[in-house]
């Protein structure tokens, strides 16, 4: 069969998750927010070549994503790698620590999007 990876997708990396939901639970979550106290990662004001980047770790964390990362691999390359790295080193360490994903928030004036994670309760 045909592999479903694009080209773009082989030289720098793919950002699929598998995801679980419980079908059974007796509450549903309203649309998400942004905590005001939560520390937000960006690859903004960054270096791009970082290879280890700093990943905060407060009780809610706001990871941003780019809106459009399929138009980002074809103008910017270089840029859609370094979002490929940063995101791939916060997701693992926060499954890590137990975070868990509670939604994707937008912010449609400025253009951004970011899941919002949560730190487990002590």
């Amino acid at each position: 069969g045909a592999n479903p990876m694009s080209k773009t997708d082989s030289v720098i990396g793919t950002d699929r998750f598998v995801v679980e939901w419980d079908l059974d639970a007796t509450t549903v979550s309203s649309e998400p927010r942004s905590p005001e106290d939560a520390a937000v990662l960006t690859l903004a004001g960054t270096d791009e070549n970082t290879a280890h980047p700093t990943i905060p770790e407060a009780p809610s964390v706001l990871v941003e994503v780019p809106e459009d990362i399929q138009m980002l691999k074809h103008t910017e390359p270089n840029e859609a790698r370094a979002w490929r790295r940063l995101l791939r080193a916060a997701f693992l360490r926060y499954a890590d620590l137990g975070y868990t994903v509670e939604g994707l928030v937008r912010d449609r004036r400025a253009g951004r999007a970011f899941y919002c994670l949560q730190r487990p309760s002590p």
